[in-house]
């Protein structure tokens, strides 16, 4: 019952602040002039309805139903992202008056592609119009979850925002020791000053991110189950937490000098657990009153010992560190565990079988100073393994398989990575544990990455490997796994690596840098008939010894990626893809056209972005002829260029039209747009010379016309100005 009273608050609280933004004159007026403002109200006010009727139902029944948990989690983070877009209007709103009543005297074009290609950052629009589906879908799954009408529901009218009233007051609180935004301060206040008992068993404070401090009589609330602080800002426990000893729900704690025993009262805790701050514990003794071994219903746990990697020095601190992480070993029942910043040489002998014999999920990240790693071979329940950032390991040997020769390694073990291990340069073989050669007979993925002094061959033996990654590892020479279930390669930066004998049953790949483009290319194209997407990254050529690659028809290739391509040519027929639907070149200024074939007419999406020699061909592509090209994209200067596109240049059935970071466009084609009639969306980002629009021949279907960092275009289409009659009949027009 207590989680209406704190959620439920918190939720009424955000859904007022949007109101309230949402009801300022300068969002209106933005609002107003993009055509979205009833729409988005109306449809807030249906949906925010009936969720509101169902929500105390909701935030009682969640520690019950972890399907009704993750349905408030999302709806959380739903009103947070519509929180963040307000704003984000807010300022946009603001800058915009200010631009009336100042002229700027320059205007800079910022780099804007990457943030472009970046959801979040798109448009308004799109945004409002994802962010109220995303709130639709959680309002419709309310019936499918059984939520019944409770007394915080809104009338049958619309939603009630009344605050609700004071309620008494006591001296439990001090207010001076709750430190956060006043809306979430005012709310906290208020719950803890009541006299319902049953508000008292949980405090939901997610994403309460300004949020530093609890209250210093927290201990008081004695009957709190749940307090859940994930992604708020509290680095500071109050004092004589150990008194709420039926505490079920603890997401983080952080620690002290000596708080680390408050934990030791806590007997009841389950999920999972983050400790931070670690390094603040100065005796092992402590560390052992916390008694994590005792808390038989805890499956999850985060030891950190803090922000500064590389803190202490070897010949101290670290045995202390060591002796801590000794101290609290867990129970048996644990099934993840995650260690950051451990500055010990070795870990505990905790860290084996017969300790952890649950153990799924094991995620070890920076270290300096450990040198050896625990006998993880033998944990027989482990499914994932990653370990990054440990710069003081040079070999990994038989230890991390285990000394029982009986048992097979890594027997349960899916999921192994290896990341920025700057000093490891030898892997032991497995093969010697077991008389078949069985150890990682599970894994399905299998990554090394930015390793660069690794140099010693990778386990062979791997039947169950679908997915394989290895990246920056300069050393390593040939190291390819037999498995003929792998269906995803990942080769970058590896210039020694010589490969032979790749499988043949590849559905996605992707090479990075000149040698693996030479070595793999070829295999991959002409031996992975079922392979649908690969990307190519970084090659410097020309090579002439494969100019032209004996490739026949491939009907499987949907999405296909180059970059940093530095050649002049290809060494493969495009149009040979019969089933391809999405092709992207990046930064190919070479290359000075397609290949012999043209493209394949099965394509739907083509990116260009500054391929300057490809683009100055276009009347060559046969972009016309494509029927079922719905979307391109093209960014270039465009030198030299009277107006764009050429007659005819664009299929018909083009619906979707991006011109990105063109400087030296200046005009676009009124002919190059007649028979574009399935045209929908026109984005034009950051062309400063571009003059006008082809107003007239803009089809009726268009609905969404983006404009960003084009000064000219905005100064000729400003609203109620002499030209914005010609372009007001489109739904939706963003200008910025």
């Amino acid at each position: 019952m207590a989680a209406e009273c704190i959620s439920g608050a918190f939720l009424a609280a955000v859904f007022q602040v949007t109101f309230d933004k949402l009801a300022s004159r300068d969002i209106e007026d933005y609002f107003h002039r993009r055509k979205i403002k009833d729409k988005m109200l109306k449809k807030l006010e249906i949906v925010l309805n009936s969720i509101n009727q169902v929500l105390e139902d909701a935030e009682e029944r969640q520690y019950k139903s972890p399907n009704v948990m993750n349905w408030l989690n999302q709806l959380k983070e739903a009103m947070y992202e519509a929180e963040l877009l307000i704003d984000e209007v807010a300022n946009e709103a603001s800058r915009h008056k200010l631009e009336a009543e100042f002229q700027p005297a320059t205007s800079k074009v910022r780099g804007f592609f990457k943030a472009f290609v970046n959801p979040f950052d798109i448009e308004i629009a799109s945004r409002v119009e994802e962010l109220l589906e995303n709130i639709q879908f959680l309002a419709s799954q309310k019936d499918m979850l059984g939520l019944r009408k409770g007394i915080f529901a809104g009338n049958e009218v619309g939603v009630s925002w009344k605050q609700s009233q004071q309620l008494p007051t006591t001296s439990l609180v001090d207010e001076s020791s709750i430190c956060g935004r006043e809306e979430e301060k005012e709310e906290i206040i208020k719950i803890l000053l009541s006299d319902n008992v049953t508000c008292n068993q949980t405090l939901l404070l997610l994403w309460c991110y300004h949020l530093v401090e609890l209250p210093i009589d927290l201990h008081k609330l004695v009957n709190l189950r749940h307090l859940d602080i994930r992604m708020s800002g509290i680095n500071k426990m109050p004092n004589h937490i150990g008194r709420l000893k039926h505490l079920r729900t603890l997401t983080s704690f952080s620690i002290g000098k000596h708080d680390v025993k408050e934990l030791g009262n806590l007997s009841n805790l389950q999920g999972t657990l983050s400790i931070f701050r670690l390094e603040n514990v100065t005796n092992p003794a402590d560390a052992m009153e916390a008694n994590l071994k005792g808390k038989k219903h805890l499956d999850g746990l985060v030891f950190n010992w803090g922000d500064k990697f590389g803190r202490c020095n070897e010949n101290e601190d670290s045995i202390l560190e060591r002796q801590v992480l000794e101290a609290l070993q867990p129970n048996e029942n644990l099934k993840k565990l995650s260690v950051l910043r451990y500055d010990g040489t070795s870990f505990p002998r905790w860290f084996g079988a017969s300790h952890l014999p649950n153990l799924v999920s094991i995620a070890l990240t920076k270290s300096k100073f450990c040198f050896v790693l625990p006998p993880f071979g033998q944990l027989p329940s482990l499914k994932e393994l990653s370990i990054s950032c440990f710069y003081g390991i040079e070999v990994i040997g038989p230890e991390f398989c285990g000394n029982d020769s009986s048992n097979i390694p890594f027997r349960s073990l899916e999921i192994l990575k290896f990341e920025e291990m700057s000093a490891w340069k030898e892997w032991c073989n497995l093969e010697g544990h077991s008389e078949e050669g069985q150890g990682l007979s599970c894994l399905k993925e299998l990554s090394v990455r930015r390793c660069p002094l690794f140099r010693s061959a990778l386990p062979q033996h791997l039947p169950s490997l679908q997915k394989l990654e290895i990246c920056d590892c300069q050393h390593l020479e040939d190291s390819v796994p037999k498995a003929a279930s792998i269906h995803e390669i990942k080769l970058c930066l590896c210039e020694k690596l010589f490969l032979k004998d790749l499988p043949s049953s590849l559905k996605k790949a992707t090479m990075h840098g000149t040698c693996i483009i030479e070595s793999t290319l070829h295999q991959i194209l002409v031996n992975n008939p079922f392979l649908e997407e690969m990307k190519i990254h970084n090659f410097h050529g020309p090579n002439k010894k494969w100019s032209s690659l004996d490739l026949h028809r491939h009907d499987s290739l949907v999405t296909l990626s180059i970059t940093s391509w530095y050649s002049s040519f290809l060494p493969f027929a495009l149009h040979l893809f019969s089933n391809l639907h999405s092709l992207l070149f990046h930064d190919c200024p070479h290359l000075e056209s397609f290949p012999e074939g043209g493209l394949p007419s099965s394509l739907r999406k083509l990116e260009i972005e500054h391929c300057p020699k490809l683009v100055a061909s276009r009347e060559k592509w046969g972009l016309f002829k494509l029927h079922s090209l719905t979307e391109l994209r093209i960014s270039d200067d465009f030198e030299n260029v009277e107006s764009f596109p050429e007659d005819m240049l664009l299929p018909p059935t083009l619906s979707v039209l991006y011109l990105i970071a063109c400087s030296k466009l200046k005009k676009t084609n009124y002919r190059g747009f007649l028979h574009l009639k399935s045209l929908n969306s026109f984005y034009i980002l950051c062309c400063p010379l571009l003059q006008s629009l082809p107003e007239a021949a803009l089809s009726n279907s268009l609905s969404v016309l983006y404009i960003h960092e084009c000064p000219l275009l905005k100064q000729r289409y400003q609203r109620d100005g002499k030209h914005w009659h010609k372009i007001h009949n489109i739904p939706s027009v963003i200008m910025s």
